[in-house]
């Protein structure tokens, strides 16, 4: 019987150990994703960021993230919500940021994942961003969002924690999403390399 054909995917844990709460170790996140069958399983700082190689199917992303978050529910008290993105979803996901912020800069950046029922470009009819100070892109599967240093306090992104749709969201910066790209990119030549012996 031929070896199942793995992919790789990161997974985007939302709210963990952030302001010390909902603390959770990183080898306690991997060994849950271990015990589901997840294959190469690591992980990248504390705040919730797993590389691992699974069955390749362009549609699973989605039920991936549901069955991660019923393990972790079982492990954790609080339930935490996790997104999932293939290596393809990743690399678009780069090549738009690298497109669109080109340069260094001073401002504030941001890269929203956007969980699936909230993964479509109205999601950007309520957020009301001040042009003059911010600005604010969707792309499939997350929002950019960028703002002046030095107006930061006044930017209408402050507020997003106060809306309904901040729970379906998880933010990273766009260096550790470059990252965590590299980390899957690593990942995937070296699982492709020990399926291949």
């Amino acid at each position: 019987m031929p070896a199942e054909v793995l992919s790789t995917y990161v997974a985007l844990l939302r709210g963990i150990n952030v302001g010390g709460n909902n603390l959770i170790s990183m080898a306690a996140l991997e060994d849950c994703f271990r015990a589901l069958g997840h294959q190469d399983v690591s992980s990248y700082i504390n705040t919730g960021n797993v590389i691992f190689r699974a069955g390749a199917d362009p549609h699973h992303t989605q039920e991936l993230g549901a069955s991660i978050e019923e393990a972790l529910a079982d492990r954790f008290p609080e339930r935490i919500r996790t997104l999932v993105r293939d290596l393809d979803a990743m690399r678009a996901l780069v090549e738009d940021i690298d497109s669109i912020w080109p340069d260094s800069t001073q401002d504030k950046r941001n890269v929203i994942f956007l969980a699936p029922e909230i993964d479509d470009e109205h999601v950007l009819d309520g957020l009301q961003p001040k042009p003059e100070i911010e600005e604010v892109r969707y792309l499939p599967g997350a929002l950019l969002w960028s703002a002046r240093k030095e107006y930061l306090t006044r930017s209408q992104m402050l507020k997003l924690s106060r809306l309904p749709i901040y729970q379906g969201m998880t933010v990273r910066s766009p260096g550790t999403t470059r990252h965590l790209y590299e980390l899957m990119l690593l990942a995937e030549t070296a699982g492709a390399g020990g399926e291949g012996g």
